[in-house]
């Protein structure tokens, strides 16, 4: 004979406090009765549910009030994106950072535990990135600086080496001018030299 749709539901129900039962058991070692099961434990209770926000929806109210397809996907979900954690490991907004010391072993399957360990080494990344980030910062200054030194040199230089060549053409003439003004000299010169006795205005020797 076919169950009632409100028969199927309450054997779906039954079936999903087993399996929450069970899944607390196995996880947390604590035994709670199937009919006492809560989706919405308190602190006294010894477990709450770490849940990833895309089942959050389905811890809501209560397991009393639920259709077929709820109880499933809860079932569904258990292990996956619902977990039975101790109350102290989940904070004010969902499970918290695991300091050094508390770090997960590899072979914790808790997937609470993987979120946490990641989360952790996501943080300790944002922080290695933001040393490099200011490291890098650091040295882009220093490098601007030394970059505008060596401008400065560059330009120094480059106003030197125009200044040496400007001196060196002016040399170049005066070189020229002084060579020019000996040779004007020296053909000046061997002009009005003539040799002893023979020129025009020599005396004549008395015998």
């Amino acid at each position: 004979m076919a169950l009632s749709s409100n028969e199927k539901r309450a054997q779906r129900r039954q079936q999903c406090r087993e399996a929450l039962a069970d899944h607390i058991h196995k996880r947390l070692g604590l035994h709670i009765a199937p009919s006492e099961v809560r989706l919405q434990p308190s602190q006294d209770d010894g477990y709450a549910w770490s849940v990833t926000d895309r089942s959050a929806h389905l811890l809501q109210g209560s397991l009393s009030n639920g259709s077929v397809g709820r109880y499933d996907a809860i079932c569904a979900e258990l292990g996956v994106s619902i977990e039975a954690v101790r109350p102290e490991v989940l904070g004010d907004n969902g499970p918290t950072y695991l300091g050094e010391d508390d770090e997960p072993s590899l072979g914790d399957e808790s997937f609470t535990a993987v979120i946490q360990r990641l989360s952790l080494e996501n943080e300790k990344l944002k922080s290695e990135i933001g040393r490099i980030q200011r490291h890098a910062e650091t040295m882009s200054h220093t490098c601007s600086r030394w970059e505008a030194k060596y401008r400065k040199l560059e330009e120094e230089g480059a106003r030197q080496e125009r200044s040496i060549a400007s001196l060196q053409e002016g040399l170049r003439f005066a070189r020229d001018d002084i060579s020019q003004a000996i040779r004007l000299l020296q053909r000046h010169q061997s002009r009005n030299e003539t040799p002893l006795g023979t020129g025009s205005g020599a005396v004549p020797l008395c015998r």
